[in-house]
């Protein structure tokens, strides 16, 4: 941040008498007045710890700042376009969630700090909101696995002082706002007087639209009528199951009126859990829990009253438990505000089958999966974490630049897990996180993002500046090879998928090391970083990366068994898995036909473990297409087909079988490979941002089909359709074209042209 930002010559603020590390609640206002002549914009530049909402004359303007770990703690820049000149009210809402956060929230002691035109640092009144508590309780029943979204909210509504964010509140009761430190942060010695280190907000506004109920489950029956009141008389207990139709993420609001001491409580369910534990149709909820995160509201007798909660919540069916007091009560509708990350799809994909496979339905549930799952920072899994892993992030960030040729948030995602590196040099797993957790593997994932973003947007600026990190992970693993040129043993989590015959989905290892898989991935790696450094400029380098994948890649012999030709995951040849072959594969170990060969037989043998998650099959994908098992590729497509067979799907799960999340942002697989795979259009590695392109489709059973990539130079758009054993292509693309069956080079520009159709 510039030395002359205003933000850091403001002191941060807060209640003088309230704690700023536990759960606390502060309510901030402030007059106003603008001096700038109309239609100029104003300039606000706002931020807090742990998050903030700010109003304008009673309505809201923004939120943040984004979640990001406490040396990126970002300022909003807020522009108020055509504020008319006079008085105004400024009134900001900021929590601090204390122990009770979700693991991807992170940040210092509690503040507050706003800038800009006619703000006075001095004249901040301010209010601790007792109203809100965390709300702990649990709906466990049904529910298993890691979760760590963070408390619920418990809300009296008599204890809020409504209309506060108003013009016409009287706020003379309130507090003077009070300095947290001495210091601001332009303070010439390096300290973090707020705790986190100040940078501008890299993240536009998170998206918001209203969207509506599909249906709502009362008195034993289904409605379609969810635009309509309930309305409860005095001393009644009411249960409403609301159906959003897919699993989503939501500012939600529930407006009521009357009912004083009523408690109504709000369960976000992403499914529900039959008798037996199991997830089944998700359509259907009769005989079954719907177990989620909670909510309570105790009522006052007020009319039009509305709460929202301070974060978002993930779900698709909402549980109204009512319990009225002395008075009638009436709930209006809840309202759903839909939020995530602005990515707007600009990919197009126009299949049409012989199979009559719901293609379109494959293409939404991808799509809904990868909304609800970036927000401002990727998000594994919405209803259950709300963490930004790398092996995930990567697959998302690779979606992003297909789905939309949107790169910000892969850009941030790189950004926050290099942001808190280990003394050993590897990334945690996860991050921002106050969950600490080390992935061996998910470091190297992360080395792959950025090899990712030269090959696919190609800006150097941007990913430069972390080179020193990724090779300060590659020495690490690289200082534990053995004598033989494997990796030694390695004492943090191998990582791979949740297969059956891995423990905890670690790939296995001798009790010295050994994992072939672990050495062919860092031997992929080591070519990532090699192309890196000439990317960067610092082509002198590439040497060493080279020569040490090389080394690796002859180490692998030591594991090959000369029967099948396929490699064991350690010498000691205890177990053979498809991941040790994808990552060997994927490093060159084999020519491009030793590697189809290995790879099919493996999926094929007894035996031998096989991926376990729509996660790795990514990974196989990518493998099977780059040595040209499209015919392969087109069949894993049949994993997302049968999960679609399941009733009531909206968004891809974690597993195959009974998922913990049912909604899982490592899945967007399909759109990738429909590009890559069956369109066949992919960017030449070898020249950075997409600058040539790779055409090689396979149709598999679809007639005809077209596409509208995004590119970093514009789009590319492809037609193809089936005739006898010939496909004939009409192509516009803004580079070069490599046309790999026949080996031919095609200009940038339009092109029409026959191939033979592959078998």
């Amino acid at each position: 941040m510039l030395p002359d930002h205003p933000a850091r010559h403001i002191h941060g603020l807060w209640h003088p008498a309230t704690s700023r590390d536990g759960y606390t609640v502060v309510l901030f206002r402030q007059a106003i007045k603008a001096t700038t002549a109309a239609g100029r914009p104003t300039k606000l530049w706002i931020t807090a710890s742990q998050r903030f909402r700010i109003w304008l004359d009673g309505t809201e303007i923004a939120a943040g700042p984004s979640r990001a770990g406490r040396e990126h703690w970002g300022v909003a820049e807020i522009r108020l376009n055509g504020l008319s000149p006079g008085g105004h009210l400024l009134a900001a809402e900021v929590v601090h969630w204390g122990p009770s956060a979700g693991k991807g929230q992170v940040g210092g002691p509690g503040f507050f700090l706003a800038a800009g035109a006619g703000i006075r640092e001095d004249a901040w009144r301010c209010f601790p909101d007792t109203s809100r508590q965390p709300l702990r309780e649990s709906t466990a029943a049904g529910l298993s696995g890691h979760r760590a979204i963070g408390a619920g909210e418990a809300f009296s509504a008599a204890d809020y002082p409504w209309g506060w964010q108003h013009p016409d509140f009287d706020d003379t009761a309130w507090t003077l706002a009070e300095p947290v430190s001495a210091e601001t942060e332009a303070n010439p010695w390096g300290n973090r007087p707020l705790g986190c280190r100040l940078v501008p907000e890299p993240l536009p506004p998170m998206k918001a639209a209203l969207h509506p109920w599909r249906r709502r489950f009362a008195d034993g029956q289904w409605s379609g009528a969810t635009g309509d009141a309930v309305r409860l008389p005095p001393h009644e207990r009411a249960r409403f199951v609301y159906d959003a139709g897919v699993v989503l993420t939501a500012v939600p609001a529930l407006r009521w009126s009357g009912g004083e001491g009523s408690r109504i409580r709000l369960t976000w369910c992403e499914a529900p859990i039959a008798e037996d534990g199991r997830k089944g149709d998700r359509d259907c909820i009769e005989g079954c829990t719907l177990p989620g995160q909670t909510d309570r509201i105790v009522c006052d007798s007020g009319e039009g009253r509305t709460w929202s909660p301070a974060w978002i919540r993930a779900f698709r069916y909402l549980v109204v438990d009512v319990e009225t007091g002395g008075e009638p009560l009436r709930i209006d509708p809840p309202v759903i505000r839909r939020t995530g990350f602005p990515v707007e799809p600009t990919l197009r994909i126009d299949p049409e089958d012989t199979d009559d496979l719901p293609w379109d339905r494959l293409r939404r549930v991808n799509l809904d999966t990868a909304l609800a799952c970036a927000h401002e920072t990727f998000f594994d899994c919405p209803g259950w974490e709300q963490a930004q892993f790398s092996g995930d992030a990567r697959i998302q960030a690779r979606h992003h630049y297909l789905l939309a040729g949107e790169d910000r948030l892969a850009l941030k995602a790189i950004r926050d897990l290099a942001a808190s590196p280990l003394p050993s040099g590897l990334l945690p797993s996860h991050a921002p996180s106050s969950f600490h957790q080390v992935i061996a593997t998910y470091s190297l994932q992360w080395i792959g993002m950025l090899e990712d973003f030269r090959v696919y947007r190609g800006r150097a600026e941007a990913i430069t500046p972390f080179l020193p990190q990724a090779r300060a992970i590659l020495e690490w693993f690289l200082a534990r090879r053995r004598t033989d040129g494997l990796p030694g043993y390695i004492d943090e989590p191998l990582f791979f998928d949740w297969a059956t015959g891995f423990t905890a989905g670690c790939a296995p290892q001798d009790t010295d090391g050994g994992s072939a898989a672990a050495g062919a991935l860092l031997a992929e790696a080591c070519g990532w970083m090699a192309a890196l450094e000439v990317f960067a400029g610092h082509a002198a380098f590439a040497g060493h990366w080279k020569e040490a994948k090389a080394g690796l890649l002859k180490a692998l012999d030591i594991c090959r068994d000369r029967r099948s030709g396929r490699l064991a995951d350690t010498p000691s040849a205890r177990s053979f898995s498809v991941h040790t072959q994808v990552q060997a594969a994927l490093a060159g170990y084999w020519p491009e036909a030793g590697a189809a060969a290995v790879l099919t037989a493996a999926l094929d043998a007894p035996g031998v473990i096989q991926p376990g998650t729509l996660y790795y099959r990514a990974h196989l994908a990518e493998a099977l297409r780059r040595c040209r098992s499209h015919a392969r590729v087109f069949g894993l497509f049949r994993h997302w087909f049968e999960i679609l067979k399941t009733g009531g799907i909206t968004t891809w799960p974690e597993s195959d079988k009974n998922p913990r999340s049912d909604c899982h942002g490592w899945g967007v697989m399909p759109d990738i490979e429909l590009v890559h795979t069956v369109a066949g259009l992919a960017p030449d590695p070898s020249v950075p941002g997409w600058g040539s392109c790779l055409l090689d489709p396979y149709p598999g059973t679809l007639r005809a089909f077209s596409v509208d990539v995004p590119h970093p130079r514009g789009g590319i758009r492809l037609k193809v359709e089936r005739t006898g054993g010939r496909l004939r292509i009409d192509l516009d693309s803004p580079v070069e074209v490599l046309v790999v069956p026949a080996g031919t080079l095609l200009a940038p520009g339009k092109h029409s042209l026959e191939l033979p159709c592959p078998v």
